[in-house]
C-alpha cells in the first residue's frame, strides 16, 4: 500500500508540471494567434529646396484583434552616411500621437513636417552619398490581452531616389498622398 501511494505521488509530481506547461503553452499560442500585429510603412517624402519636407507614415494592423493604447514616436536626423564604425544616431524620441485604437485590417496615416528645409548642397550631398536622412518610426501598443509590443522601423533616404539635380527641387518617389 505504501509503495502504491508513493508511486502515485511520484506520477502526480511528474504529471502536474507537464500539465501546467501544456496549459501555458496552449494559452501562449492562443494569445500569439489572436493578438494585434502592426506594420509600419513610410511614404517617400518630396524634398524641395527651402521647404520643410512632409513625412507620412501608415500603420496597418494585420492581426486578429485591435491594437490598444498606441504611442507613436519618430526621429529624423540628417547625418553622415552610417557605417559599421559609425552607426546612425537617429532615435524615435519625438512623440507624435497617442491613444489610438487600431482595429484589425484598418490603416491609420500620420503626417508631419520636418524641422529642416533642404538646401541644394544637402540634396547634392544625399545624391553623392555623403549624408543621408535617417528616419526612425516607433509604435508601441498593447494587444487585447494587455501585453505590450513595439514595432520599430528605420529608413534612410537612399541616393537612388529620382533626384532632379538640374531643377529647383528634387522629387523623391511618386507615392500618392
Amino acid at each position: 500500500e505504501i509503495k502504491a501511494d508513493m508511486i502515485s505521488a511520484i506520477v502526480a509530481a511528474i504529471a502536474l508540471p507537464i500539465a501546467i506547461a501544456g496549459y501555458l503553452d496552449t494559452r501562449h499560442s492562443q494569445q500569439m494567434e489572436h493578438r494585434a500585429y502592426v506594420a509600419i510603412q513610410t511614404h517617400e517624402p518630396q524634398l524641395i529646396i527651402g521647404k520643410k519636407p512632409r513625412f507620412k507614415f501608415s500603420f496597418v494592423n494585420s492581426g486578429r484583434t485591435p491594437a490598444y493604447n498606441t504611442a507613436l514616436s519618430v526621429g529624423i536626423v540628417v547625418e553622415a552616411v552610417p557605417t559599421m564604425d559609425k552607426p546612425s544616431k537617429a532615435q524615435a524620441d519625438t512623440p507624435l500621437q497617442k491613444g489610438i485604437c487600431l482595429h484589425t485590417g484598418v490603416s491609420e496615416s500620420v503626417s508631419f513636417n520636418a524641422d529642416f528645409a533642404p538646401s541644394q548642397k544637402m540634396l547634392d550631398d544625399i545624391f553623392n552619398e555623403i549624408v543621408t536622412i535617417t528616419i526612425v518610426v516607433r509604435l508601441e501598443y498593447e494587444d487585447s490581452f494587455g501585453n505590450p509590443h513595439i514595432t520599430q522601423e528605420v529608413y534612410c533616404v537612399p541616393s537612388d531616389w529620382a533626384i532632379l539635380k538640374d531643377m529647383s527641387h528634387a522629387s523623391f518617389g511618386s507615392i500618392a498622398t
